[in-house]
């Protein structure tokens, strides 16, 4: 009886694991949209969960990735090798740089992967084909490969279909996943300029920075100078460090200097601190020196504290000799001893001797 037993389970277990299916839908001439319509319409009544999945391709580091990372997932396929299993044996790890430093560009397929509940999107994720994936034993409706413009369409149908937050945020990453189409940078300034979500708003403003958008840099200024939401505002100017060109450097010292909000200033103030090269640090001793406000003092003091390879060494030293208030030269003298560089050392010896 017992071997009756283990002989159902192990059926059932074979039954289970090979009820998941690679379905191609659709055809070469259809567009995304028709695609999508088909495949719905064929699994409407579908009683159990089941993915969409499509591909565009976007360029990105050779040696970066989307997706999930988990341990246990190595000996599991790459997503690539469940779409395209015609592959060669192993082709999916050629494509990943030699050079683990790279930072050369490639085009990389990444998949928009939708868990679906009848008609209904109940989850959305992305990953890159080289990425093991976990399918969980889904049904995957395979709608072929796509491009940008046609996919971020899509997302915004799917955006403007759901009550879901959560959905909205994965729709809203997937956006910012979409560097090169004119209509991501479009979608996420709607959400930003037109929402009442707080959160949905935040996270439109960090994604709209990561989009190959030139306009994306004025418009995230007036945000973060304009804007009533003070969270949105302060996301607006991480978002500005997070672009790292000249452009958005004048930026972020332009708003530690003349923002009105005292948030924002003292947001740009500690972003600059993050920032190397000789403007952030002559902004940072500007605002120790120029500045009458003491709280703004001292957190431009810890910023200049935070420049990369003690850049800001020589110019903590001269505060904590010559500022003319006794709480900044404190915290400049705090943070020259935290520092560990041996000029920091020898100003503290040399001010203990006076």
């Amino acid at each position: 009886m017992k071997t009756s037993a283990k002989i159902l389970i192990v059926i059932f277990c074979y039954t289970f694991l090979s009820a998941q299916e690679i379905i191609p839908s659709g055809t070469k001439e259809q567009n995304l949209q028709q695609r999508w319509s088909d495949a719905i319409k064929t699994q409407k009544n579908s009683p159990s969960e089941y993915l969409i999945i499509y591909t565009f391709e976007r360029m990105m580091p050779e040696n970066s990735y989307i997706g999930h990372f988990n341990s246990e997932w190595e000996g599991r396929k790459k997503l690539g090798e469940y779409l395209y299993p015609e592959l060669p044996v192993n082709y999916l790890e050629t494509l990943k740089g030699k050079d683990s430093h790279s930072d050369k560009n490639v085009m990389k397929e990444l998949a928009m992967i939708f868990i679906m509940k009848s008609e209904t999107v109940i989850d959305v994720d992305m990953s890159t084909i080289d990425v093991h994936y976990d399918l969980a034993n889904r049904n995957v409706i395979w709608l072929g490969h796509s491009n940008e413009t046609e996919s971020i369409n899509l997302v915004q149908q799917l955006y403007g279909q759901t009550d879901s937050d959560d959905l909205k945020k994965d729709f809203i990453t997937a956006a910012g996943l979409h560097k090169s189409a004119p209509e991501s940078y479009t979608f996420l300034k709607q959400i930003i300029e037109n929402n009442n979500s707080s959160e949905l708003r935040e996270d439109a403003v960090f994604w709209i920075a990561e989009l190959d958008n030139p306009k994306a840099l004025p418009f995230l200024k007036g945000i973060a100078l304009n804007d009533k939401d003070e969270n949105v505002a302060e996301k607006a100017v991480f978002a500005l460090y997070n672009i790292k060109s000249d452009e958005s450097t004048d930026t972020i010292i332009d708003l530690a200097k003349n923002a009105q909000s005292h948030e924002v200033r003292e947001k740009a103030i500690f972003w600059l601190g993050q920032l190397a090269g000789k403007k952030a640090e002559s902004t940072l001793s500007d605002i120790i020196f120029d500045e009458n406000e003491t709280d703004l003092q001292e957190k431009a003091v810890f910023a200049l504290s935070q420049l990369d390879k003690g850049q800001g060494i020589e110019k903590l030293i001269k505060v904590a000799k010559e500022h003319p208030n006794p709480k900044v030269r404190k915290k400049a003298i705090f943070w020259l001893g935290e520092s560990g560089d041996d000029r920091a050392l020898e100003a503290l010896i040399d001010m203990v001797k006076r």
